[in-house]
Order: C-alpha cells, then structure tokens, then sequence
C-alpha cells in the first residue's frame, strides 16, 4: 500500500478503532511493536492524548489486546473499549458456536441406525 491508500484506509476505522493508552516514556517501545507485530495500515500513534500519556489505536481488538497485555504495567484502557471488546468476543464466541451446528452437519435418518 502506498502512504496515501493507507491514510484513506485508516479513515475508515480510526473513528471506531480500539484504543489503548499508553505512558509517554514508552512510546518508542509501543511503536516498535505494532512494527514488528502488524502492519502499518492496523495501527495509528497519536502524541501527547493526555499528561505523560500518548494513545496507540488499533483496527482489530485482538491486536489492541495484545498491545495492551504486553505493557499491561503501563497501558490503560477505557470503559468503552472494555465493553466493545466484551461484545467483540461474544459476537464471535456465537459466530463459532452456530458455526458447528449449523456448517455441514445432518441428523442421521432412522435407516443410517443400525439396529
């Protein structure tokens, strides 16, 4: 993706994206990870969100997850991702569950019985 492509593709999820707070003096830690971790059209930076505190935003909660387990010690996340994340993964947890009874499964007729 070019730099272009991917600024337009950031725009599309930056308003509903996964936020993770992190302390300012680890900024260079956070970056360095979301560079070895995903690709640079999955994450945003934004500098100085709050005192000592800069905002790391993620596309998938999954990899806002990951982010935030790592510096667990200095990370922060708010109430609304915490719930979002929640429905994310109950959202997903059904998805699956349906998946397995519904995806190429068949009850089996009185004649596949042996008797």
């Amino acid at each position: 993706m070019t730099p272009l492509e991917i600024s337009e593709y950031k725009l599309g999820w930056r308003s509903n994206s996964y936020d993770v707070k992190l302390h300012s003096d680890l900024d260079w830690k956070g970056k360095d990870w979301c560079r070895k971790h995903l690709g640079r059209h999955q994450w945003s930076f934004d500098k100085w969100t709050d005192v000592y505190e800069h905002t790391f935003r993620f596309e998938n909660p999954d990899h806002a997850n990951s982010f935030a387990t790592i510096f667990q010690e200095y990370a922060k996340l708010g109430s609304s991702y915490q719930e979002r994340y929640h429905n994310y993964l109950k959202r997903k947890h059904e998805e699956e569950r349906e998946d397995i009874y519904t995806h190429g499964m068949t009850m089996p007729s009185e004649r596949d019985i042996e008797i």
